[in-house]
């Protein structure tokens, strides 16, 4: 793609998120060595993004919760309809 639309970029910047925070997750614990630093993937990943790992985490569950309860009225109110 030569010229990538702002939702395109901004799509692609979210999904690099996205994935950087479940790398993050799965070794949160584990320590890399950073320019003499010894940080966690943890602390790597709120120097990098700016917010903290379990909060961004904490985010997206409450997203996908909306998503869910959003997607369950819709589908209640379908229901009703062909009733």
């Amino acid at each position: 793609m030569l010229n990538p639309s702002k939702e395109q970029e901004e799509e692609w910047a979210s999904q690099r998120r996205l994935h950087f925070a479940r790398y993050c997750w799965l070794n949160q614990y584990k320590t890399l060595n950073v320019r003499g630093e010894v940080l966690t993937w943890a602390q790597i990943f709120e120097k990098r993004e700016g917010i903290p790992l379990h909060k961004y985490a904490r985010e997206r569950m409450d997203e996908r919760e909306q998503q869910r309860q959003k997607g369950k009225r819709e589908t209640r109110s379908t229901q009703e309809d062909q009733s």
